[in-house]
């Protein structure tokens, strides 16, 4: 926190350099000194808020009118400290009434989903070993995904935006209906309603998703990749069931397989390939092996730690 106030001072500097500023872009690369100058930056700009009121310029001129003194040495050193104390109380008032929220934390297990309703109406749909927290503020709502996937229904509130980061991203919507997922170093936002915007910080990427849109993009990778999709199938999880349309087994089995402790493991290459449609219980491995033996005709081998192994025949 030292060293972003230090920052934070220095990039207001009218002499501040420009290689200052590439070496201050290279400590913030790092994600906890970016999360302390974000701190460090919204308190200064709710203090900058707070000493416009009325009440905190009264209590100024209260302070400088008591410590004022006929001598000009003393009367020096008085508005010093009239400086300090008056900050001093600012801070105070800061600290009451425009502290960041306290963050609620929501989590769900391995196949378990939960829906949430927040205090501003919106609501969250968390699949399979999802874990993130809530902020909701008087000027914003803030929701930090850090694993797993939501399903938001966000609340039209034009004087808070809504905001889900993940990774390096942030996606902002003011009332609309996403998906945002966040799992091995890649985030997916999947845009089913409305309009949102996707801003990469570290990298100022911006994107603008139109219905049916999704990016995709890689952690301490530069890039984004937008594509069309089908959201319902995209969605289908909230339903309780997998839809797949012409997609490769892998690519299946990998879905599968985040919604149960039984693994399921393709070992051959060509039928890794093999496109798939169809629909399967979320959880339910058991049905989706006995499935594709049925149909593909695909050799089952039951391992000692409890996986599925699957070859061609």
């Amino acid at each position: 926190m030292a060293e972003a106030e230090r920052w934070y001072a220095r990039l207001k500097a009218a002499d501040c350099l420009a290689s200052e500023r590439m070496e201050f872009q290279r400590w913030r690369a790092v994600p906890e000194h970016a999360a302390a100058f974000a701190k460090t930056e919204a308190r200064w700009q709710s203090l900058q808020k707070l000493s416009e009121h009325a009440e905190f310029q009264e209590l100024s001129q209260r302070v400088l009118a008591d410590t004022a003194l006929p001598d000009r040495k003393l009367r020096h050193g008085a508005l010093a400290a009239a400086v300090l104390i008056t900050l001093l109380g600012g801070l105070t008032l800061w600290t009451i009434r425009v502290q960041e929220p306290q963050a609620v934390a929501y989590a769900t297990e391995l196949g378990e989903r939960s829906t949430i309703k927040l205090a501003d109406g919106s609501l969250m749909l968390l699949n399979t070993a999802t874990d993130l927290d809530v902020r909701l503020g008087n000027e914003a709502r803030r929701v930090a995904l850090h694993h797993g996937e939501a399903l938001f229904t966000v609340a039209h509130d034009e004087t808070r935006p809504f905001t889900v980061t993940a990774g390096d991203g942030a996606v902002t919507a003011l009332g609309t209906r996403f998906q945002v997922r966040n799992e091995a170093d890649q985030v997916t936002v999947t845009l089913i309603e409305g309009r949102v915007a996707l801003v990469r910080e570290e990298t100022q990427e911006r994107v603008q998703l139109a219905p049916g849109d999704q990016a995709r993009f890689t952690l301490a990778k530069p890039g984004v990749t937008l594509q069309r999709v089908d959201s319902d199938l995209v969605t289908s999880w909230s339903t309780g069931r997998l839809r797949f349309r012409a997609t490769a087994l892998a690519n299946v089995i990998e879905e599968v397989n985040r919604y149960s402790a039984t693994k399921i493991h393709v070992a051959d290459p060509a039928l890794a390939r093999t496109p798939i449609s169809g629909t399967f219980d979320s959880g339910d491995s058991e049905s989706v092996v006995a499935a594709l033996e049925t149909l593909l005709g695909v050799q089952v081998t039951r391992q000692s730690d409890g996986s599925i192994l699957l070859r061609s025949r």
